[in-house]
């Protein structure tokens, strides 16, 4: 499995303004929920009706459960596209997850050092070693989808060299069976503070981005497509407003459970995520282009990662020090607002620079010390055993 850097830039500005979008929804939710938790039936009880209502509407526009999902089908798409070759062989795994760990590992684990610095506890050095081994996310709560990328990526390479060996009808019919298991799985399970479930449909949907996605958008015409279009940026914006309504008017949706947490989350928000990817790398969109190519944009996109697991910390800093100070939920929104965003956006630049970067050629250097250094070996064992050496290309 070879790799060749293939860059969209709409997508890393996509996943810029997804993690920007989680952020917001975070300062929204600390700083108009202030006092009451984030139980929907309790803040809708304690909080003004003005309040009450412009969280909902933060939450309708700035999705982070959302923006989750996007990053998996993301992911996924952004893996396949730069692997070339289609052969999988032990070799080529372990170089695949030993780059995956050094580009999630570094920084991460730079931004848990912040967050134990700025919020110091009382913690063990068992305490410690679960923290950084992603065994305790109580530090920094968002590192739990790293934790899925983390499981998803042991299994990835087999499914995209599945993928391939397959026709666009055989990647259709694997894709209803999916829908049709994510229907049925069990529950998530409960370990530490999250509820994890794999996010199977996503990352199979960011591998047949190329295939059937573009297939899709390609062959609809501009109206249907268009309309479509609308339909998948209404379902990214439902799930917490379809929560909030469930939790307030229970006999309103008949079975909540099953059609939010399952229809929604588990089938309808994956396929809306997969076909925004497409529409992005293959519609006609000449606004949405300029967008995604603005300077905020690719600069957010760039940061992305490293904003996105370093913005609990300083949030949870706001809250511990500033929040209480501010009159009234609109003045602490902006005072959140003014503090955290700026400060987020620069920790991330410095991230990205001195550790994302770095950490990402260390992994490259370390695949390659390790193909030489094999290399070495194998030409050795061969004049040990009396073999003439290849010459060389």
């Amino acid at each position: 499995m070879q790799n060749q850097r293939v860059f969209h830039i709409e997508l890393e500005s996509l996943r810029g303004a997804a993690a920007f979008s989680v952020m917001m929804l975070h300062i929204i939710l600390v700083c108009l929920y202030w006092g009451v938790g984030d139980n929907p039936v309790t803040a809708y009880q304690q909080l003004p009706g003005d309040v009450f209502a412009v969280t909902q509407a933060g939450i309708a526009l700035f999705n982070g459960r959302s923006a989750v999902t996007l990053f998996f089908v993301l992911s996924a798409f952004v893996l396949s596209a730069n692997i070339t070759r289609a052969d999988l062989t032990p070799v080529s795994y372990a170089e695949f997850v030993t780059r995956r760990l050094f580009r999630i590992i570094p920084a991460l684990w730079v931004a848990l050092a912040f967050a134990l610095i700025v919020l110091p506890q009382q913690r063990g050095l068992m305490d410690l070693v679960k923290v950084f081994a992603l065994l305790d996310v109580s530090v920094i709560p968002v590192t739990w989808t790293l934790v899925l990328e983390l499981a998803a990526c042991l299994v990835f390479p087999l499914m995209l060299v599945a993928v391939r060996q397959m026709g666009m009808v055989a990647q259709l019919c694997a894709l209803l069976l999916i829908c049709w298991i994510m229907r049925y799985a069990p529950p998530p399970v409960h370990y530490g503070q999250v509820f994890y479930d794999l996010p199977l449909n996503a990352f199979y949907l960011g591998l047949i981005v190329p295939t059937i996605g573009r297939a899709l958008v390609v062959a609809l015409p501009l109206a249907i497509a268009r309309v479509l279009l609308a339909i998948a940026l209404l379902i990214y914006a439902t799930p917490d407003l379809l929560r909030t309504l469930a939790a307030l008017k229970p006999d309103l949706i008949a079975n909540p459970g099953l059609l939010i947490e399952v229809y929604v989350m588990k089938i309808a928000l994956p396929l809306a995520s997969w076909y925004v990817v497409a529409w992005v790398l293959y519609g006609e969109h000449r606004l949405g282009s300029a967008i995604l190519n603005s300077r905020p944009l690719r600069f957010l996109g760039r940061t992305s990662y490293s904003l996105y697991v370093l913005h609990p910390p300083l949030l949870a800093l706001f809250a511990a020090h500033l929040g209480a100070h501010a009159v009234g939920p609109y003045s602490r929104l902006g005072l959140g607002m003014a503090t955290v965003i700026p400060i987020t956006l620069v920790l991330s630049a410095l991230s990205y620079t001195y550790v994302e970067r770095p950490g990402i050629a260390a992994g490259k250097r370390l695949i390659a010390w390790t193909r030489g250094a094999t290399t070495a070996f194998v030409g050795r064992a061969r004049l040990a055993g009396g073999e003439t050496p290849e010459p060389s290309q």
